[in-house]
Parts: C-alpha cells; structure tokens; sequence
C-alpha cells in the first residue's frame, strides 16, 4: 500500500514542512503567509456493542491524529457514515443516531463541532470523520513536548505499537532504530490475548488500539521530568518503553522485552 501511494507525498519546499504517507495528518501550507492546515480522516468498521461509546471512540481516534501532530486544538469535524443495508431503516435510525450522539459527545468535550460530513450505504457499518486545524508554525508542537526538546510523535492506533512507530521510524532523516524494551498494557490483557490464541498479536506489538496513546521521541535525559510534568498536566501516566539508537529505521521489540500490565 505504502508503494502504491508514494506518488502521493509532497516534498516540502521553503519553510514548508515535508509531508510523507504514513504521517499522522497532512501539513499543508495556506497561501495565507504563516499558517497551515492540518488536516486527518480515519474511519473503520464497529468494534463493540454499544453504539453511543463507539461513536465517542470514533471521534476520539480521529482526533489522535491531530493530537500526534503536537495539534492540541481542533477547528472543524466532519463525519463520514455507511448505513448498514442489512439492517432495517428503525434498526439504522437507533444505532446511527447513538452513533452521532456519541461522536458529538466527544468532539464538544475536545472543544470542536460538527460541520457535515457524507452519508453512504454498505454491506457493512462504517464509522469515521474528518478532523482539520488552522495552525501557525510554532503550534505544531505541544508545549510540553516542546519544553522537553521531543523530537518526534505518532498516536497508536489500528497498526498497534510496532506498526505505527515503524512508520514513524521510516521517516527519520538519520538512520536509527527504535528499540523497544518494555510494552505497558492494561491488567488481565495478556491473559485476554491467550484465551483467544493470540488473535490480537498484543505481545508482538501489534495490537489495534483505538484509540491509543501518543509514542513520543524525546532526549532520554528529559524523560523522567517530561513524565512528571504530564502526570501533573493531565493526571495519567506516561512510560519509558524504548531507545533510539543507530540502525537501519526499523522498529522492533528488544530480545528482553518486558510485558508491564498497568
């Protein structure tokens, strides 16, 4: 896929940023001197029964990847939606409309609103939307992770840890490697995982989140205050999992990986 779409990727030209496929959001300058539109859409089929909480989950992944950019504020949502021909008109009217309710939930709890969106119908539900900011230069970047001098960001999602930071990895300018030495996951997760064989992949790293954490790339002498400083910002933990060191740009578990169930 990454073949198919490189045709694609604009190279960047001035103090326009480069913008690869594989990134969270693409970074587009306005012809507005100074300013950028960033802008991400994601969407994918249900994942749990309750059609309310997977509309907060849609909304929330889609806006993971402004989040990922250093993006913190979000100017406009759109939502796409495929009603289910499957299902009968009353079936769609009562789960679409928990869906709808659950996304706008989310996007005014993030401090943004819903503009539109599309429509369609399909063999199956698809839920998903559209997130876009008007940025200047200097809020690319969170101001915590800029304090700490982070160099690099991505939000794990549907391709799991590994699989998101190889992308991000991929997109280095030096050749290094992400190793990756420690996996937090939630309690009984592991267990979880065994029950059904293996099928999530967790302990490979390739586990879908939706929607994950941010995987962040800072100086390894910044990262314990970064973690207190994110504790005291927003009440949740932060975690070391891995290094960054001279390589090829893969990402890869360490050989001593250890599983840590928070």
């Amino acid at each position: 896929l990454r073949k198919l779409l490189e045709e694609l990727t604009i190279s960047s030209s001035g103090d326009a940023p480069t913008v690869g496929i594989g990134l969270d959001s693409a970074v587009v300058p306005l012809r507005h001197k100074g300013l950028f539109l960033v802008q991400t859409t994601d969407f994918f089929y249900p994942l749990i029964d309750d059609p309310f909480i997977m509309g907060r989950i849609t909304c929330a992944n889609v806006l993971s990847d402004l989040y990922a950019m250093g993006v913190t504020q979000c100017d406009n949502m759109l939502m796409i939606l495929a009603f289910c021909q499957k299902m009968s008109q009353l079936e769609n009217e009562v789960v679409f409309g928990l869906i709808i309710k659950g996304f706008k939930d989310a996007a005014e709890e993030a401090g943004t609103k819903i503009t539109g969106g599309q429509t369609v119908k399909n063999q199956v539900p698809i839920m998903g939307g559209v997130a876009t900011s008007v940025c200047s230069k200097d809020e690319f970047i969170i101001r915590l992770m800029l304090k700490h001098k982070a160099h690099a960001a991505t939000d794990i999602t549907g391709f799991g840890l590994l699989g998101h930071s190889q992308n991000l990895c991929s997109a280095q300018v030096d050749a290094v490697d992400f190793v990756i030495h420690s996996l937090p996951m939630l309690k009984h997760s592991i267990a979880i995982d065994q029950v059904f064989n293996n099928m999530f992949k967790l302990k490979e790293g390739y586990s879908a989140e939706t929607s994950g954490g941010l995987f962040i790339c800072l100086p390894k002498d910044d990262s314990e205050e970064f973690i207190s400083d994110f504790k005291l910002l927003t009440g949740y933990d932060a975690y070391i999992i891995g290094d960054v060191v001279s390589g090829q740009r893969i990402s890869r578990l360490s050989e001593s990986i250890q599983y840590q169930e928070v």
